[in-house]
């Protein structure tokens, strides 16, 4: 059976709950607090593992309690934790969210273990697994993960975010890129300039960004939906679900790791889209990044299957 081998990030998420985000220099008080797992890469883990598939994790966590019940954590969602690193020079990484009335959120990433990769020993690889990368970790890892699986035949799928500039080894070794609208426009550097909800406009600046290298891209825009190109010039729009938003944050991470299950499943990228668009349409009905991930048969149910 394929895998999903994600190289990725591990956070504790501390998430107050507030009316109003706080202005520069305002202090506001939140209406309750929570703890909850998170960190992009864990995130996608958990995605995976809920939507059915093989999933196993390549990270890094402190020698803490915070590590500790992160790698409790992630085992119980029946995720391969072998390859997750304790670190002994550096704390956990902590995600610092707050989330407002709307369900909106404004998150601060302290990287901690995250950032402390000396190496990364060359991954066992199979033509038929999935390879899985996010920003949250440094590039070189990236760049290594991705040229161990281009070795190996297998696809790579790299979730651009938080965006910062790529350098072009990462974009020609990218089989699927994952982006939204935001991180898009910057793949693109402004140009042309961007203008949200305008499928066209998002069409052209996917074919621009498939320049360079990546094979596919799919870009999420929220509630609008999902909007995907292929090399051979198809797209599709997938329409967004109108659903009561509660909190939004792990939303992306959510639709990254159901739609790498159902290619994983044998489905092709518009299907597995639509999976996965819903997947992320019930996260932000729920309350955290992690916890809010649903299980598969909820959406089938969602979906009818």
């Amino acid at each position: 059976m394929s895998r999903a081998i994600v190289v990725g990030s591990i956070n504790r998420d501390i998430v107050a709950y507030v009316m109003a985000h706080p202005r520069p220099g305002e202090t506001v008080l939140a209406e309750r607090g929570a703890l909850f797992a998170g960190g992009k890469g864990a995130n996608q883990a958990v995605a995976v593992a809920r939507s059915g598939g093989k999933s196993y994790f390549v990270g890094r966590v402190g020698a803490d309690a915070f590590g500790r019940e992160m790698l409790g954590y992630l085992a119980a969602q029946g995720i391969d934790t072998t390859a997750i690193e304790v670190v002994a020079d550096a704390p956990t990484g902590l995600g610092l969210i707050t989330v407002d009335a709307t369900g909106q959120n404004a998150i601060t990433v302290v990287s901690g273990a995250n950032s402390v990769w000396d190496d990364c020993a060359s991954l066992d690889v199979a033509p038929d697994d999935l390879v899985v990368c996010q920003l949250e970790i440094p590039l070189a890892i990236v760049a290594r993960a991705f040229a161990d699986a281009r070795q190996a035949g297998a696809t790579t799928i790299l979730n651009a975010a938080p965006y910062r500039p790529l350098p072009p080894e990462i974009l020609t070794t990218t089989d699927i890129l994952v982006v939204n609208e935001h991180e898009l426009e910057a793949l693109c550097q402004g140009k042309p300039p961007f203008i949200g909800g305008d499928l066209q406009l998002v069409r052209d600046s996917a074919a621009a960004v498939m320049a360079l290298g990546p094979k596919a891209i799919v870009v999420t825009l929220g509630a609008e939906g999902v909007l995907l190109r292929q090399a051979d010039g198809r797209s599709w729009h997938v329409p967004g679900r109108r659903l009561a938003v509660k909190d939004t944050t792990g939303a992306g991470d959510c639709f990254v790791g159901a739609l790498v299950a159902e290619l994983m499943n044998g489905r092709d990228l518009h299907r597995a889209a639509i999976f996965a668009n819903a997947a992320a349409g019930l996260s932000v009905t729920r309350e955290g990044a992690a916890d809010s991930i649903p299980l598969r048969a909820e959406v089938e149910g969602v979906l009818g299957a």
